[in-house]
């Protein structure tokens, strides 16, 4: 492979990882299901509030700790220093959980903000030997969950969890066996959400 057709494909890669972020795919997986249980109007103001009490005090925080030099890159690509980044995000999306609680959002949303707050504890745990894809945990997660609105919107998104997959390897950021890790974990967490809300 020339020197030109290593650069497009590391670009590919880097905008599927954007793509497939989990501060995107989320509050995108968050509305889809809002729409499906609730009005338009709802659904929106419940994606709004998503991304405001997640994505952006996460984003705030792991812009900070970049900017001062205290984590490498915005992937917190360091296993040392995801052990510091795994409590901060912990905490947030457990405020998380009682918003949704207390503004009333639908059950699955509830229980499934919930569940990922279980993703992010066991991630926490595993980071002790292994620096677990958390693009896949939620890539998985959410392919998972959408697939249960709509199996067409579920095939696009487990392709892309693939395409995610290929991304975070070619960048180096995980090795085979750590997204292969994060997308068994995602894919075991949606199929048990949806078992609670009894989709099955």
């Amino acid at each position: 492979m020339n020197s030109s057709e290593q650069t497009i494909s590391y670009r590919a890669a880097k905008t599927l990882s954007v793509i497939g972020h989990p501060f995107a795919l989320l509050p995108l997986t968050v509305l889809i299901v809002a729409l499906r249980n609730t009005s338009p109007a709802r659904a929106l103001t419940i994606g709004i509030i998503t991304i405001s009490v997640t994505v952006v005090p996460l984003l705030f925080i792991i812009r900070r700790n970049v900017i001062t030099g205290k984590w490498g890159n915005h992937d917190i690509s360091e296993r040392s220093e995801r052990g510091r980044f795994y409590p901060i995000a912990v905490v947030v999306v457990a405020l998380s959980c009682l918003v949704f609680w207390l503004l009333d959002f639908p059950r699955p949303l509830l229980v499934g903000i919930i569940v990922s707050l279980a993703l992010l504890l066991a991630a926490m745990l595993i980071n002790r030997w292994s620096k677990i894809s958390l693009h896949l945990i939620f890539a998985a997660y959410c392919a998972v969950l959408l697939t249960a609105v709509d199996y067409r919107l579920g095939a696009i998104f487990i392709l892309l969890a693939i395409a995610v997959a290929w991304s975070r390897v070619k960048l180096e950021r995980h090795s085979l066996g750590q997204v292969l890790g994060g997308a068994a974990l995602g894919t075991t967490a949606g199929i048990f959400l949806l078992q609670i809300i009894k989709f099955f």
